[in-house]
């Protein structure tokens, strides 16, 4: 997985997602965000299994691929880049 959107779209996308994560969530994957890279650019997908939020980046994909990290940690790492864009890259 390898792909680059823009530090902004990617901070605004993960305002809205981190609402969605429990604090002390007692199922560690529902902490977390799924990051879908495809051809159009990058997906996150975060739930609750009440909510379900889904937020589209347009962006460069050189790779396709998905994963799966803890939501609180990249919401804090993309809102401390001082850089323009925001690359993944597995």
């Amino acid at each position: 997985m390898r792909c680059t959107v823009a530090q902004d779209q990617a901070a605004h996308a993960l305002r809205h997602l981190i609402r969605v994560l429990a604090a002390q969530n007692p199922v560690p994957l529902l902490a977390g965000v799924q990051l879908d890279a495809t051809g159009d650019g990058l997906r996150l997908t975060a739930t609750d299994l009440t909510h379900h939020v889904v937020v589209e980046i347009p962006g460069t994909v050189d790779e396709p691929g998905t994963i799966v990290v803890p939501g609180t940690l990249l919401h804090d790492l993309v809102h401390r880049l001082a850089t323009a864009t925001f690359s993944v890259a597995l």
